[in-house]
């Protein structure tokens, strides 16, 4: 009778060792995923998501303050099937300190306006992520984000610069006053 009860607090011992192992694991992965950095990759268009990639300085990315103007934007429509599911904004920082600083000053000023259109602000790394109001993209399809991602790269990319002075018509009639 001693050995059938030695053979059940075995049994039972290795349960729960293999359950607190299994426990463990599950905390590291979530706490690995949850602390994921994002980097390059993440920002490329998929079956998911239109990414639309801004240089800060390119005039068509706008700050009401010069305060915090980030290296890069990125402008991403999630969506599922054909409908738009999120947009989201990320502003890309040199470091992870000065995007927390960044988060916590929009933050700031976001919690000011009495109607917004950003739901929320947060720090990912070394990117402020910007969580805009569903209003924004509620009547949205997948093609029409997919459009006008497509339509501001093409705005993004032209080059202004290769139209001929010629083209341009000037009236020497009117006075220039700066």
């Amino acid at each position: 009778m001693a050995k059938k009860k030695d053979n059940k607090n075995l049994i039972t011992g290795i349960i729960a060792a293999v359950a607190a192992v299994a426990l463990i694991a599950v905390i590291v992965v979530v706490v690995i995923m949850s602390n994921k950095k994002l980097d390059e990759s993440y920002f490329v268009s998929d079956d998911t998501k239109y990414v639309l990639a801004l240089d800060a300085y390119s005039g068509m990315v706008s700050l009401d303050t010069n305060e915090y103007e980030p290296e890069k934007v990125y402008m991403i429509y999630f969506y599922s099937g054909d409908e738009v599911t999120d947009l989201k904004v990320y502003y890309e920082y040199e470091d992870d300190a000065t995007a927390k600083e960044a988060a916590d000053y929009f933050n700031e000023l976001n919690n000011e306006e009495e109607e917004t259109q950003v739901e929320a602000v947060e720090a990912n790394g070394n990117y402020v992520v910007i969580t805009m109001a569903k209003e924004l993209y509620e009547d949205m399809t997948a093609d029409d984000a997919k459009e006008q991602v497509e339509f501001m790269e093409m705005i993004q990319n032209m080059d202004f610069n290769d139209y001929e002075d010629e083209d341009v018509v000037v009236d020497e009639d009117v006075e220039v006053v700066e």
